[in-house]
Order: structure tokens, then C-alpha cells, then sequence
């Protein structure tokens, strides 16, 4: 089992439309282990005078299921959101199962949307796209002012649906959120910045305090915060830390080794954090460039890791393997450079071409909806590295674990971090998540 995570963009949505005076439910069909037609069944319980359904490309092939059951049934208009939807608007809607695309971020262009259906008039404002007369229409997106954004609707959803990964929590109850929006970075292989535009938005403290409180007192005791540049802004960072040390919360975070420093990561860990993620991808400052992470260098990464453990802080690291340009020998490098790091998790991901990223537009692939199959980052379907073939890539990811794990180095190192039946409990669950994939 590799998490549950909330609709966290969903419930931000929801949140602005009840505001606006809109009565919303929040169903999520991977919250509930819904299969496509029992989600449809679920929905159409709710009798919707509109329907909205988000997907990353991972799960759009189920998303579209669920609404071509929904519309063999239904005469509400189907609304597609999300990443996949911003990528590829005008390929979802000639599927045939989606009235309207909402582009990139959709609480305000959502409510647009909804007025416009009220008072049967075309929709034609920004973050809108459909199909009129199989002409496809679109309107470009705008960017959120997040200090006009009500909390994210917690009370649409059940808590106790959601749980992280074993690497993304020490107790339970847990749950991920996020406090941001966006990444300045310029990554080929990441499609956020289709939405967010490289710009770093911060919610309000006083919602995510709001929010804090909400979740504590449903016995939320360890928060996952998915910010793709969590220390962006180091005062606020502060800041956050005394309100997190004040109720008390675990927590973990993913960030990048150039917005941290040995004093910030004390600070994080006395106020309850327990684990970074750093994205470092390769041992090669070449690849590193080519893959847009130019900002990265091995000594920085090193410098970074180095000083998140001294301050008692544990370590992930995310590692890519299969770039267009790579050979084996280059990814054993890379291997080999992240067993020097020392984290306790290692994610080693296949590198793919996710719609809406520089990847995807070089592929040179004229793509169809059944592509997107098996469309994650531990899979070879689609994979683009010319050397290595996707099959041959799964086997290297899958070896690369058992030789990370089961060295007696890192058998040692664990062991040594064991400090109650806790720990020993996260152990196994992690174990079980890497060799026996539940």
C-alpha cells in the first residue's frame, strides 16, 4: 500500500464553491476503494445537478470509466479538472465522456462555470475549455490570489480514509496536506508548472493554523506536508514551526537542499520534524542540467544531507533513472551516489514523459488515450530512455531496492534508530511497502 492521500486540490474547490453558496460533496472513489462503476453508482446517489471529476494521468483511464458511466445515466454536465485535464484539454473532451475541461487551478473559473450553467449562457472566461460545434474552445488560465481562498472543506471528507505511506509517517492517525502552491523550478520531467507557472504561493497562516486545529482535534497526531519547496520562504517556515510545536504534530516534509541551512533544520526538528525528502535525481551535474535542476550540484546535496542528519532529522531522497540520454553505467552511478547519502527511504523512479512537461512535448509521439496505462513513475510502459528498454528498467528499479535495503550497512544504521515498538512497527510496514508492495 503506498498512501492515500485527500483531494487536497478538490477540497480547496469545494471550500470556494459552498462559499459562493453552492451545496458540494466531496466523493472520492480512491478514498472509499471505489472501483469506476461503483464510484458512478455513488455519484449519481448524490443526484448532481453537475458532476466535477479530477485525475492526474495515473488514474485518467478509471476517471473516464467512471464517467462514461456516469453519462450512459445522467444528463448533469461532466467537468474534468486536474493535471491531466490542463495538460491535455482538448484530447480529453474529443473522449467524448466530458462536457468541459477546467484549466490549471479551478476554484474561481469552477464557480464561473456553474453560474454560466445556471443561466444557460456559453462559458467564456479564463480556465475554461470545451468543445462548440467540435471546435475546441479554451480560455487561458489564471493564477489564484490564495489569501481569497477559504480553508480546504475538511468536514467533506473522512479522515479515517486517509493514511500516507510508510515513509510518509511515523504515527497514526495521519494525513497529508499541503500550505503552498508551485515550484520556482524549471524540471523537463515535472508537468506542476503547467499549472502553477513556476511561481511559489503561500496559504495564509491563519488557515493553515485553522486548518491545524481542525485536524488535531480529530486526533491527527503526524502531518505528511506534500509543498513541492516546503522552506521556500524561510521566515514563514519559522514561523509554521512554532505554530506545529504548539499543537504538538510529527511531521515530515519534501523540499530542495538549497532552501535549507544547519540553524532552520534545527528549528524544524525541536518543533517536530522527523524527515526530509530532497529531490537529487543523479550522481551527473550533466544530467542534472539537462534535466533543468541546474540549481543542484553534488557538493550542495551532500553539504544538505549531511547537516539534515546532524540535526536528528531523517532522510528520503528521490532518484531518477532512465533519462533519454542515460546508459547503465550511468544510473549504477547514481545508485551508487545515494547510498552515500544515507537516507532512510530511497525512491528510484523511471523517468517519464508526463503530459504537459518539455519530456512530452519531445517525445514525438502522436499519443492516444489507452497510452496512459500504467502511467507512473515505477513503471517501464513508456518509458524513453534509448539505451535501456522499459522492461529492463522495472528489473534495474526492483534490484535497486533489494541492494539498498538489504545491505548489512543500512540492516545496522536502522537498527540503531529503533527506540520503541513504534519504530519497529514503521519498520515493518515500510518493508512490507518496498518488498511485498502493500
Amino acid at each position: 500500500m503506498h498512501g492515500i492521500m485527500p483531494p487536497l486540490g478538490v477540497m480547496y474547490i469545494a471550500s470556494y464553491l459552498e462559499r459562493e453558496g453552492h451545496d458540494v460533496r466531496i466523493l472520492d472513489a480512491y478514498g472509499k476503494r471505489l472501483d469506476p462503476l461503483r464510484a458512478a453508482e455513488a455519484i449519481l446517489a448524490l443526484e448532481p445537478d453537475v458532476v466535477g471529476l479530477a485525475a492526474s494521468t495515473a488514474n485518467y483511464l478509471s476517471t473516464k470509466e467512471t464517467a462514461a458511466a456516469l453519462k450512459s445515466k445522467t444528463k448533469a454536465p461532466i467537468v474534468f479538472g486536474g493535471i491531466h485535464a490542463t495538460a491535455l484539454p482538448e484530447m480529453s473532451l474529443r473522449s467524448g465522456q466530458f462536457d468541459y475541461v477546467i484549466l490549471g487551478e479551478g476554484e474561481n473559473s469552477m464557480a464561473n462555470l456553474l453560474e454560466a450553467i445556471d443561466n444557460g449562457r456559453k462559458p467564456e472566461f479564463p480556465g475554461v475549455a470545451y468543445l462548440d460545434n467540435d471546435q475546441f474552445v479554451s480560455f487561458e488560465p489564471e493564477l489564484m490570489d490564495l489569501n481569497r481562498l477559504p480553508v480546504k472543506a475538511w468536514h467533506l471528507v473522512d479522515t479515517s480514509d486517509y493514511v500516507p505511506s510508510p515513509a510518509g509517517h511515523r504515527l497514526r492517525p495521519a494525513i497529508s496536506t499541503i500550505t503552498a502552491r508551485g515550484c520556482p523550478g524549471h524540471c523537463i520531467y515535472c508537468a506542476l508548472n503547467h499549472i502553477f507557472k513556476h511561481a511559489v504561493r503561500l496559504d495564509p497562516l491563519e488557515n493553515v493554523r485553522t486548518e491545524l486545529e481542525y485536524l488535531k482535534e480529530r486526533g491527527i497526531r503526524d502531518i505528511n506536508f506534500w509543498d513541492s519547496v516546503f522552506t521556500w520562504d524561510r521566515q514563514r517556515t519559522i514561523e509554521l514551526c512554532g505554530i506545529l510545536k504548539e499543537f504538538g504534530f510529527k511531521w515530515n516534509i519534501t523540499t530542495r537542499v538549497d532552501t535549507v541551512d544547519p540553524e532552520l533544520l534545527e528549528i524544524m526538528s525541536d518543533s517536530g520534524c522527523y524527515m526530509i525528502g530532497y529531490g537529487v535525481e543523479s550522481s551527473s551535474e550533466e544530467s542534472l542540467r539537462r534535466l533543468g535542476r541546474a540549481e543542484l550540484n553534488l557538493q550542495r546535496v551532500e553539504q544538505a544531507t549531511r547537516d539534515t542528519l546532524k540535526a536528528g532529522i531523517h532522510l528520503k531522497t528521490y532518484v531518477m533513472m532512465g533519462h533519454p540520454w542515460e546508459k547503465k553505467e550511468d544510473i549504477e552511478a547514481t545508485f551508487q551516489f545515494a547510498k552515500k547519502l544515507k537516507a532512510e527511504f530511497v525512491s528510484f523512479c523511471i523517468t517519464k514523459p508526463y503530459p504537459g512537461t518539455a519530456l512530452y512535448r519531445k517525445a514525438g509521439k502522436k499519443w492516444r488515450d489507452e497510452d496512459f496505462e500504467d502511467f507512473h513513475h515505477y513503471s517501464g510502459h513508456n518509458a524513453i530512455c534509448e539505451a535501456i528498454s522499459g522492461e529492463q528498467l522495472e528489473k534495474m528499479s526492483s534490484m535497486f531496492y533489494i541492494r539498498y535495503y538489504l545491505r548489512p550497512g543500512y540492516i545496522w544504521e536502522t537498527g540503531k534508530m529503533i527506540r520503541s515498538f513504534t519504530d519497529v512497527t514503521h519498520l515493518f510496514r515500510s518493508f512490507g511497502e518496498v518488498f511485498l508492495g502493500f
